[in-house]
């Protein structure tokens, strides 16, 4: 006869990949595609850098193509950070803390960088489409 607990679904701290729990596996590959974001962000402030100078004519094609280029970028990057806001609460669940002071800063920094990740997630769905914006 098998006992409650083993039919029962683990809990969100429970969940283990490879003997770590799921937030700490999810924030290793998280890092991992850190370094993606940062390629994507050097090519498009790049971009925008050849698109600020005089460099090129403003009818040129390449510019246009350019243009074209940065807004996939920043759409791109966008999809990368799914997710990013986990590393966030990941931070806040594994530090330690010395006094109720240092614990309240350490909340307000995590929690405000945690809500704006999730809330852009929101607007990066709503333009690309995939969640009505009415």
């Amino acid at each position: 006869m098998e006992s409650e607990s083993s039919t029962a679904s683990p809990s969100l701290s429970e969940l283990t990949i490879e003997g770590r729990d799921l937030l700490n596996h999810l924030e290793a590959h998280l890092a991992k595609i850190e370094g993606v974001d940062k390629l994507l962000k050097i090519s498009n402030y790049a971009t925008k850098i050849i698109l600020a100078s005089s460099f090129l004519p403003e009818t040129s094609t390449l510019v246009r193509r350019l243009k074209s280029f940065e807004s996939s970028v920043e759409v791109s990057r966008k999809a990368f950070r799914i997710g990013k806001f986990i590393q966030c609460i990941n931070a806040l669940r594994n530090s330690h803390f010395d006094s109720k002071q240092e614990l309240f800063l350490s909340v307000v920094a995590n929690v405000g960088e945690c809500l704006y990740y999730f809330v852009e997630q929101f607007i990066w769905l709503v333009y690309s489409g995939l969640i009505d914006h009415k």
